[in-house]
């Protein structure tokens, strides 16, 4: 098949049905929430917004709703206002309400398969005045629906279907992949969806796209935005505020993944690339697969999953140290628990790294305790026993590393 016949043959929009389903459930909330924060004599400008507002939503078996709630400055937390206010509605009808936290804490009423998120937010005249990324949401809804057609709504839902399949769909920070607003201005920068494939296919070093030309050059924005805002594969200058990078949580690892399955899909073009699907690391010749249980008590979602991602790099980096590590994947489906796999070979060579050799006492204490010692580079290194069975490895270095497992918010890892 060819791409335009694989595209052509896909639909992932919401529908009719399901899209008026929604818009009446929402329209309901904002309702109460206006009529809540009235009757609290509080001022509050209510708006929907994320995916839902920009008609770019992607069908799913659950719907993320944003609403946000525009409060001027204000002395009090605008969390804890916001918190009696959906407090209050919750109860008039019957739903729990969650407190999730994050840099501002936001909360979220679940009503079937519709997942609302109330997110207080600052009310602002210009994207100069932010005090909290999600206080720009508001400009991000008005850019997009300015900027997009029924035909390049298709192209982004065509994008967010790909990249949640290849596992980069996500600004999470144990995904850091694309997240919705940056696949919105990146197909409304390439307009179509294969373009898009092809142009981010092709990318081997850092890539600057300033969609509105805030910037008179390149190098302009490389002198100006902030260092911080500079790393990873792509920067997308937001077209609502020059000084952020709508790219910014994307990795470089992420980046490849997405690379690989881009290439593939454009090399031989398939519907199954739309679909998600379990990696399955299958050891070959001479490589163990490692399987890892690992459980935290932080809170569900992005805290806990952040917490889990980071543990499990480290591992992996640790393993690095006595294996090659062929390949490995991380699992995490919103709850406590995560599931990490790696692929490794035993090495040749196991070398541990001792002290410059101009540092004679540190040199001699080294010797003392390392049989075989060489020297590469200036530097003196000991040449270790292989480790030998991946899992005993890693079943020592569980029982001797438990404080600093603890330490990292994890409360269990298991060798499955």
């Amino acid at each position: 098949m060819s791409i335009a016949s694989v595209l052509a043959s896909l639909d992932f929009s919401v529908g009719m049905e399901k899209e008026k389903e929604l818009k009446k459930k929402t329209t309901s909330l904002v309702s109460l929430l206006t009529k809540e924060l009235a009757r609290k004599k509080i001022k509050g400008g209510v708006f929907v917004g994320g995916s839902f507002a920009k008609g770019t939503l992607m069908r799913q078996e659950t719907y993320d709703v944003d609403i946000f709630v525009r409060f001027l400055p204000m002395k009090k937390s605008m969390s804890l206002v916001l918190e009696q206010v959906v407090l209050g509605i919750s109860k008039q009808i019957g739903k729990q309400m969650i407190r999730i936290h994050g840099s501002r804490d936001y909360f979220s009423i679940v009503d079937g398969e519709v997942h609302f998120e109330i997110i207080p937010v600052l009310k602002i005249r210009k994207s100069g005045e932010m005090e909290n990324v999600t206080d720009l949401s508001y400009f991000h809804v008005k850019y997009v629906t300015k900027k997009i057609n029924r035909a390049i709504q298709r192209e982004i839902v065509l994008a967010k279907a790909f990249c949640a399949a290849a596992g980069v769909y996500g600004a999470e920070s144990y995904i850091q992949g694309f997240s919705g607003y940056a696949l919105e201005c990146l197909l409304i920068h390439y307009k179509r969806f294969k373009t898009f494939l092809e142009k981010m296919s092709k990318i081997e070093e850092q890539v600057i796209i300033d969609p509105m030309k805030q910037y008179s050059s390149i190098n302009e924005v490389k002198l100006q935005m902030n260092e911080a805002r500079l790393k990873g594969p792509l920067v997308v200058v937001d077209p609502t505020n020059r000084e952020r990078n709508v790219t910014a949580a994307l990795s470089w690892e992420s980046f490849f993944k997405f690379q690989q399955v881009a290439r593939a899909f454009l090399k031989k073009p398939a519907v199954s690339y739309f679909t998600p699907t379990k990696r399955i690391l299958k050891a070959g010749r001479g490589t163990q697969h490692l399987r890892i249980h690992l459980s935290t008590d932080r809170q569900a979602g992005d805290i806990a999953g952040t917490k889990l991602s980071k543990f499990f790099r480290y591992l992996a980096r640790e393993i690095e140290k006595h294996y090659q590590l062929i390949d490995k994947d991380f699992e995490y489906g919103g709850g406590a628990d995560a599931l990490g796999e790696l692929l490794v070979k035993a090495k040749e060579e196991v070398l541990r790294k001792g002290p410059p050799v101009s540092m004679v006492e540190a040199v001699a204490s080294f010797k003392k305790k390392h049989r075989t010692t060489i020297v590469k580079e200036g530097v003196l290194y000991a040449r270790m026993e292989p480790p030998g069975d991946g899992k005993e490895w890693l079943r020592r270095w569980i029982a001797h590393t438990k404080s600093v497992i603890g330490a990292m918010g994890i409360t269990d890892v298991r060798v499955l």
